[in-house]
């Protein structure tokens, strides 16, 4: 009898399309699956984390403006098929696609032309095979060159500065020696750096901060606890990849066997307790009942997983009595907790890892202002044009110089240039981007926010809040034990991307940060802010302190682009 219900089960998970939506099992049957799986990818994506003891399948519930991420990309890919679709019938003929490719860009986006250009296009016609493409056919297409709703650098790059400046920071405020930061050493650090302040611009360097000789005692930092470069993948709704299936092997079947001729070697099917899942949702894969998960019961489990972690992140315009990041469910099999500031900054705690949740605060008009700059420094002659010989001389022209020169007459004026990236900006205004970033364990790496290697009034102010985060033990200290591996995903607005162009990071922001991003500040402000930092501390301003006091409104020591930005409003 108990086999006759497991072979059921078994047939049912092979039929079907298992998910979690609000922490009950959905299934549906094999004639649905694709649109089983389209409905829940509308408002999640799954990141898998490779944790040093199991993996973690963190399920994000994303929300801009108050609406599924991908609402606004999937109106914007049907503005593309309208603007091909001449006769409106819902289907892409060759003749469509042939008619447009030869219409002048003057009356067709750039993004279009770049649709219909496409030599992989017709590859999108799939079901059925009849030389014409839907909607839904040219959704998939997108989603599957990656120019889907969903940008992912899918990737933590290792941290820039060695652990011996974070051990000198540590000990340089740790001013009662009891290796030990208490929320008064933190709120008190711009007063007991001040002598380390060689240039007196109001920051902290590397080379300020670092201590040649370290002659009490300072406790190194353990090694990270994930392996390898890339602790993150996002997942793709209904797939999964050879090169994950084998990660997942690789980290975590880790039990000898034997093979044929007696030598011993690792196999790949894992336990359950490798997997670090409930024995109910481990039975849920393990088709043939042998206690372990094979190469395709691993496929099914990575397709359809069950989510440790579940979030709500809400991007763009929200409620006031909402944050940033709520927590939806998550499993008990796991070391696993989530930690809140009291300032609203969110962290999920795995272990000794913590990985931070924040807002991405600028976008798509980065790009345009950084390739105008570039613009203007590759016009040498200035002539108005960058010729492909100025192409050349620039890093940033001289591999993409043929995409933006969309006439080939070997001439590209600013009016070109600025068309194309407005009209990549649309699309990745469309758009959500996820991006990973590795702050070790390093004090000074983590409080480096904007990543200059330098530490400013603000960054120190924000050094208080983890206090919060980081006291595991309770005592209202932190010790360098307990400073975590950290990781910070962002979440925010889409990149416009260029082929062979780097373009400059975005900024990011998390609650409690008090402090305008607007990048229009008062030129007199830009002008004062000599280091850069976004805001003007007293020796900063030439003015005298009652004036200063008058400008600072919330009294915090230092005038940011809000409070300036407040200063021009009431003076029109």
């Amino acid at each position: 009898m108990i086999g006759l219900r497991h072979c059921i089960a078994t047939l049912l998970l092979l039929t079907s399309n298992g998910s979690l939506i609000d922490g009950h099992a959905v299934f549906a049957s094999e004639p649905s699956k694709e649109a089983s799986t389209q409905a829940i990818s509308a408002a999640t994506r799954d990141i898998l984390y490779f944790h040093r003891d199991a993996p973690v399948f963190i399920r994000v519930h994303l929300e801009v403006d108050g609406v599924s991420f991908e609402d606004s990309w999937r109106a914007y890919v049907q503005t593309l098929f309208s603007a091909v679709d001449a006769d409106g019938n819902g289907r892409l003929t060759v003749g469509e696609v042939t008619g447009t490719k030869a219409v002048a860009s003057g009356k067709n986006s750039a993004d279009v032309l770049r649709l219909v250009r496409d030599p992989e296009l017709w590859s999108a016609d799939r079901r059925p095979l009849d030389n014409e493409i839907t909607l839904d056919e040219l959704t998939a297409f997108l989603v599957g060159r990656q120019r889907g709703p969903f940008q992912s650098t899918d990737k933590a790059p290792p941290s820039a500065v060695g652990s011996v400046i974070g051990e000198s920071l540590f000990q340089l405020l740790d001013s009662d020696e009891n290796r030990s930061l208490s929320s008064d050493e933190l709120t008190g650090a711009m007063t007991s750096l001040h002598r380390r302040d060689l240039d007196d611009d109001g920051t902290f360097g590397v080379s300020e901060l670092n201590i040649a000789s370290l002659d009490r005692f300072v406790a190194r930092q353990s090694p990270s606890t994930t392996v390898g470069v890339r602790p993150f993948v996002t997942l793709t709704p209904g797939k999964a990849s050879r090169e994950v299936l084998t990660e997942i092997e690789r980290r975590y079947a880790a039990m000898p066997t034997e093979s044929s001729d007696g030598r011993s070697t690792l196999s790949r099917k894992l336990h359950r307790p490798a997997l670090g899942v409930a024995a109910n949702v481990f039975d849920r894969y393990d088709f043939d009942a042998d206690g372990t998960l094979d190469r395709e019961e691993l496929r099914q489990m990575v397709r359809t997983p069950q989510p440790t972690v579940q979030l709500v992140v809400r991007l763009g315009t929200r409620s006031n009595d909402k944050p940033l990041v709520e927590m939806a469910g998550a499993s008990d099999e796991q070391n696993i907790s989530v930690r809140r500031s009291s300032d609203g900054l969110m962290s999920i705690a795995i272990g000794d890892v913590q990985i931070e949740i924040l807002e991405t605060t600028s976008g798509a008009d980065v790009a345009k202002q950084y390739l105008l700059r570039q613009f203007a420094a590759a016009d040498g002659d200035q002539n108005a044009y960058i010729d492909e010989a100025e192409a050349g001389n620039s890093r940033t022209f001289r591999g993409a110089f043929d995409q933006f020169d969309e006439d080939g007459d070997g001439q590209l004026y600013k009016d070109e240039l600025t068309a194309i990236v407005d009209s990549r900006a649309t699309a990745a205004r469309s758009r959500t981007r996820m991006d990973v970033r590795n702050r070790g364990r390093d004090l000074f790496q983590i409080l480096d926010a904007d990543r200059t290697r330098t530490l400013g009034r603000r960054e120190l102010t924000r050094a208080v809040k983890r206090v919060e985060l980081w006291d595991t033990d309770g005592d209202g200290e932190v010790s360098e034990s307990e400073i975590p591996q950290l990781y910070q995903i962002s979440f925010g607005p889409g990149q416009p991307q260029f082929r062979g162009v780097q373009i400059p990071g975005q900024s990011v922001s998390s609650p409690g940060d008090g402090v305008s991003t607007k990048s229009d500040a008062p030129i007199w402000f830009t002008k004062l802010d000599r280091n850069g930092d976004g805001e003007l501390a007293r020796r900063e301003f030439p003015g005298t302190r009652t004036e200063f006091q008058q400008l600072d409104r919330n009294s915090d020591g230092a005038v940011d682009t809000a409070e300036a930005e407040f200063v021009k409003q009431v003076g029109r």
